[in-house]
């Protein structure tokens, strides 16, 4: 039998270390993160695609730039590969929208919703997509 391309693992989380320490007694928060696809590992990888070689007189010679940002890595990886979250905004509405195991919202509005996480909630959901995208995290792909 062929390759069958709609078979990318999905896994279910509970947030147990936010919940904790938040101190949600009610609904667990639940995410679930799939695999991601080749279109996103290279969109990830755009993320390390420019760079800058320049002569330093400092130095006596040429010297490498290159700008990265962690935490805009993080938010990428989780936008591209979130499949669906019960978290919700202070107003009642969800943070996040979902269709087919996909975020569903600009990535804009997907930046501004992630924004409003506390530090724990969004590095926790960060652990979990490595979970699942082993490549992307320490001891992965080389960077």
């Amino acid at each position: 039998m062929p390759i069958k391309l709609d078979i990318a693992e999905r896994k279910e989380f509970i947030l147990e270390e936010s919940d904790k320490i938040i101190g949600n007694t009610t609904e667990p928060t639940k995410i679930s993160v799939r695999q991601a696809s080749q279109g996103e590992y290279t969109r990830r990888q755009d993320l390390f695609s420019s760079w800058k070689r320049q002569f330093d007189p400092e130095v006596g010679g040429d010297v490498v730039i290159q700008h990265f940002n962690y935490e805009i890595m993080k938010r990428l990886e989780v936008y591209l590969t979130l499949a669906d979250c019960n978290i919700e905004d202070s107003d009642g509405s969800v943070l996040f929208r979902f269709r087919d195991g996909r975020i569903s919202m600009q990535e804009s509005e997907f930046n501004k919703a992630w924004g409003k996480l506390p530090l724990i909630i969004a590095n926790e959901i960060h652990q979990k997509v490595l979970a699942v995208n082993p490549d992307w995290g320490p001891g992965g792909e080389v960077l």
